[in-house]
């Protein structure tokens, strides 16, 4: 995050009540959790690698 976009959040959320911010909240969740669950495993290879180097093994 930039200074920018900290500075867009402050102005949209000053004054917002907390019911307000809620309702706004639960919309962006669900936008969020709709794309999650669209995306896919796809990179096994990559997996076996990190692990390996996670649990030091060769």
């Amino acid at each position: 995050m930039n200074q920018n976009k900290i500075d867009q959040l402050n102005n949209l959320l000053n004054g917002m009540s907390q019911s307000e911010w809620n309702r706004v909240k639960q919309h962006v969740d669900m936008l969020f959790s709709s794309k999650v669950a669209k995306v896919r495993f796809d990179d096994s290879e990559l997996l076996e690698i990190n692990l390996k180097r996670e649990f030091m093994m060769s």
